[in-house]
């Protein structure tokens, strides 16, 4: 494969690119670049195999297979990995995710999205709701600060109306499995509700 960087080469990686990702990553990619999504892989694949060109060209053979691969570990590193250099400095992140725990640094991106998204599309209110659910599935034995004027019927009328805002925000943006959803509880008990607490 002599010219890896004609137009023909460069949109059918970029095209297989955008097939591959999961949804997770592709609402990451999707956020932020929107529309012009394909615009910046296509450059970017571009950019990568240029900058890799004297070594390609090295090599005996070069096949399609091995132009994907050197595109897909810089786009991976780059936009997927890239986005939460700084959560992996966070002296926090080894405390809220526990030393015996193995959560994929995508998967904790793909939270911490989550977590801005459903703050975002909440009124205080509800954002009080939701903590106060939390709190009661984490912490059944001990008192619940939050919805602590309201009866017990009232919150869970609350709770009910919820439910129905919060399924259709995970059928828009993403559900959960069980390991994202424990993660979601954790995150979310950790950052929105402490900061309401605070505000209130």
């Amino acid at each position: 494969m002599t010219d890896f960087l004609s137009s023909e080469i460069i949109d059918k990686i970029s095209s297989i690119l955008l097939k591959k990702l999961t949804e997770k990553e592709k609402q990451i990619i999707l956020k932020q670049f929107g529309e012009y999504s394909f615009k910046v892989i296509r450059a970017e694949v571009y950019y990568i195999l240029t900058e890799k060109k004297k070594i390609i060209e090295q090599r005996a053979e070069v096949n399609f297979s091995f132009l994907y691969t050197i595109a897909r570990n810089y786009f991976q590193d780059k936009f997927l990995k890239g986005r939460i250099h700084h959560i992996l400095k966070e002296e926090s992140l080894p405390e809220l995710l526990g030393k015996s725990t193995s959560h994929s640094v995508i998967t904790f991106l793909f939270v911490e999205e989550m977590v801005e998204i459903i703050t975002n599309n909440l009124s205080d209110k509800e954002i009080e709701t939701l903590c106060w659910m939390i709190f009661n599935k984490k912490y059944p034995s001990e008192e619940n600060p939050f919805l602590s004027t309201l009866s017990r019927d009232a919150k869970y009328k609350r709770w009910n109306r919820l439910k129905r805002k919060l399924n259709s925000l995970f059928k828009e943006y993403g559900s959960f499995n069980e390991e994202e959803f424990t993660l979601f509880c954790e995150l979310y008990m950790s950052t929105t509700c402490k900061k309401f607490r605070l505000k209130g």
